[in-house]
Parts: C-alpha cells; sequence; structure tokens
C-alpha cells in the first residue's frame, strides 16, 4: 500500500474515532483502535480493513441505540413535561436550509370509549394524520420531499405503543389513556410531538342522563339547526349541511370546564363522539397548503 493510501486510510480512522467517541462507546473503540495500529504498523493492512468495518458496524449500532435513548429519555414524568410546555404546533426542523413543519392540533387529546354493547369493534379511541408541510405545499402522500435534489423520507414512530401507534404516512390511532411521543425524523434531524391523552369516563351512546350522573350538568351547551346546504360553525368546528335526503342537520355540543376544549357531542341516540376544534382544523389547514 504506497503512502497516500495509508494516509487516507489514517483520516478515515480519525473521523471514525469522532463518530464512535460522540456516541460514548469508547471501551470498545479503544479495543478495536488497538487492533488497528498493531496491524497497521505490522503492515497488515487487509487486517485493518477489517476493523474498520467492525468500525462501521460499531457506529451503525450506535447511531440505533442513541436513537432508541432518545426515544426513551422522554418517558419519566419530568422529561416529558418539560418537554410538553415546550413544544407548540406547528413544530418545525431543518434539514439543510430547508424547514419542515408538522402540524397537530394540540398536545392534550380528550377520549371516550368505544360503545361497549355495540357489535363493531375499534382499536383505537381517536385518530388523525399529522399533516407534513415542506414548501408550503404538504409532502408528497405526507411522507416524501426533495431536498438538495435528494428525495427524503419523513418518518414517524411512538415511543409507547400501547397508548398510540403510527404508520408510515403519519396517521397515528390512540389506544388508550397516558402519555406518548411522536418523533418525526427526516435522516438524522428531528422534531418530537408530546401528547398527553386524557380520558372522560363516558362511552359512545351513552344516554345524556347517564352522562349527567357521571358529570354533571354541562357547564355550557349549545344546539343549533343547520338547513340543507347551508353551513355554520359551532364551537369551532366547521358544519355543513349537504345531507342526501335534503334535510337540515342538528347539532348538538356539551362542554365541561374540567375537560378544557373537549366538546361532547350528541345525535340522536345518545352521546356520539368527542371532538377538539383544534384538531378537526387541520383538514382546513391540509387544504390550504394543497390549494397554494
Amino acid at each position: 500500500m504506497n503512502r497516500i493510501k495509508q494516509i487516507i486510510l489514517l483520516l478515515i480512522m480519525i473521523l471514525l474515532f469522532s463518530q464512535v467517541f460522540a456516541q460514548d462507546l469508547t471501551e470498545t473503540f479503544e479495543k478495536l483502535y488497538k487492533d488497528f495500529k498493531t496491524y497497521f504498523v505490522d503492515g497488515k493492512y487487509s487486517d485493518s480493513l477489517d476493523i474498520l468495518e467492525e468500525l462501521k458496524v460499531l457506529i451503525e449500532n450506535g447511531k440505533e441505540i442513541k436513537q432508541e435513548s432518545l426515544l426513551k429519555s422522554k418517558t419519566n414524568d419530568s422529561d416529558f413535561d418539560a418537554l410538553f410546555e415546550k413544544v407548540k404546533s406547528p413544530v418545525e426542523f431543518y434539514v439543510g436550509n430547508e424547514g419542515i413543519k408538522v402540524h397537530y392540533g394540540a398536545n392534550i387529546i380528550y377520549v371516550i370509549k368505544n360503545d361497549p354493547n355495540s357489535y363493531i369493534k375499534y382499536s383505537y379511541l381517536f385518530s388523525n394524520q399529522l399533516p407534513i408541510e415542506f414548501s408550503g405545499k404538504l409532502a408528497i402522500q405526507n411522507k416524501y420531499c426533495k431536498i438538495d435534489g435528494q428525495t427524503k423520507i419523513v418518518k414517524f414512530k411512538s415511543n409507547n405503543e400501547d397508548i398510540l401507534t403510527i404508520d408510515i404516512d403519519g396517521k397515528f390511532e390512540v389506544k388508550k389513556s397516558g402519555n406518548a411521543i411522536i418523533t418525526i425524523s427526516v435522516d438524522d434531524k428531528f422534531t418530537q410531538i408530546p401528547l398527553k391523552i386524557i380520558e372522560i369516563p363516558v362511552s359512545k351512546n351513552m344516554s345524556r342522563e347517564k352522562i349527567i350522573e357521571i358529570l354533571g350538568l354541562p357547564d355550557k351547551e349549545n344546539k343549533k339547526y343547520i338547513s340543507w346546504v347551508e353551513s355554520a360553525y359551532v364551537d369551532g368546528i366547521f358544519y355543513y349541511a349537504n345531507t342526501s335526503n335534503g334535510s337540515g342537520i342538528s347539532v348538538e355540543h356539551w362542554i365541561y370546564n374540567k375537560y378544557p376544549k373537549a366538546i361532547l357531542r350528541f345525535n340522536y341516540s345518545g352521546l356520539s363522539s368527542c371532538v377538539m376544534a383544534n384538531w378537526e382544523k387541520l383538514s382546513t389547514i391540509k387544504y390550504s397548503l394543497e390549494h397554494k
């Protein structure tokens, strides 16, 4: 091996050292480095290259460990609360000079149980998608964007899949109450969204009388009839009465001060859902981004 190749090999070794050292894997690195020096001084360059391959594996493992520790580091109450207070919608992170925004409704999601007597069983209590904004528009399929001529993939991950799962397109499903963190990343750049899922102790199709027994009378009650092909906002939620039979729709909301921004919505048979205006508005954001 000529002198230039030797210098290149040493430069690679120094670069690898900086990456491994930053990942606090020094003990393993030092052993490999010692073997590398021995082989290199003795002119056993093929053995030295083998050591470099081992270091590549070490670095990749270190990156995975770093990412896992990043996700797990926010699971205790104090760290979660610190992150919870800091992050507001939309959150933004940068890949090079390009900003990527992630829209979400709010850090708190209120949920109600599904009807225990229903034949239709759902595995989730709440579902939505996190719109990804890139260059003023939605990312293609909510996950692809082009940066410096290269197609990049936006990745999503939940730190607690017992509470919340999220798919490759950014659609998540809440399984039960608790705290969860969604990590959104492109290459090694990332941002995190902490979510508190709070269960209101009522269920779908529950009667008004039963809900009053459990929660008491609502602090605020809104009822509105919207005529056919008319539209209106009720407590920040948009309704459009475009029904198939040409009739209007009746809207009924109950609001409790102990569950800020949660809206219990009723139909003729009882409680139909729990909604939040700040999450409902995501569809408006998606529309505006798609039609810029």
